[in-house]
């Protein structure tokens, strides 16, 4: 049985469960299509150290103070995965633009003392 977008606002979905699972899975109302937003991945790159103490630091220079610390490395990856996120969200929602991934470049260097 097909409803109309009345019948939904007034919470007429059927008796059934799985009726109303089916109706809720497929329905979306044209007018909140357009309001959807485009996620874009963004690619930067994060130092990881161990500390003395135990467990790991990690911080992301291109994006200045935004750094964690954890216990284990995958669970600080994990942490900075999620800090990295929060810290573009809230630039976006400032209505700044989100800053591109500098060019960093690790190296070795051998020194005689």
């Amino acid at each position: 049985m097909i409803r109309r977008d009345t019948d939904y606002a007034r919470g007429n979905w059927g008796k059934s469960l799985e009726k109303k699972f089916c109706l809720l899975i497929f329905y979306a109302p044209p007018a909140k299509l357009w309001m959807m937003k485009k996620k874009s991945i963004y690619q930067y790159t994060v130092f990881v150290e161990s500390c003395e103490e135990g467990g790991y630091f990690a911080d992301c220079p291109s994006l200045p103070g935004c750094h964690v610390q954890g216990e284990t490395l995958e669970g600080t990856l994990k942490e900075m995965e999620s800090a990295i996120g929060a810290y573009l969200e809230d630039i976006r929602n400032q209505g700044e633009t989100i800053p591109k991934p500098r060019q960093v470049a690790i190296a070795s260097i051998g020194v005689s003392v």
